[in-house]
């Protein structure tokens, strides 16, 4: 778990369920976490082994997050941002697990 202190930054989450018949693709429901946004270019891989440049990364509690799924970091304000997740890690360390989402 993040330590709540460390717990700033609100997010919303719409998970990925796929592709409808019409080739569009389909969220759940929106939901809200709160964690830690850090804005920081950098490389990482894809599900398929791609390299692929992520802008954003946000850490929050021990979350299944699929790829594809839609993530809007700093809602609510003029600089809100909506991002794909391209690739999840989870880190299962007992007190200090948490999910990172690297953001297109």
């Amino acid at each position: 778990m993040i330590p709540f202190s460390k717990r700033i930054n609100r997010v919303i989450i719409k998970d990925y369920r796929g592709r409808n018949a019409y080739g569009e693709d389909v969220y759940s429901d929106p939901y809200e976490r709160v964690g830690i946004v850090n804005s920081e270019r950098k490389l990482v891989r894809d599900s398929q082994g791609q390299e692929v440049v992520s802008n954003t990364s946000v850490h929050i509690d021990p979350t299944d997050v699929p790829e594809g799924s839609e993530v809007t970091v700093w809602p609510g304000e003029t600089n809100k941002v909506s991002s794909k997740v391209i690739a999840v890690q989870q880190w299962r360390t007992g007190r200090n697990s948490h999910t990172v989402l690297d953001l297109k």
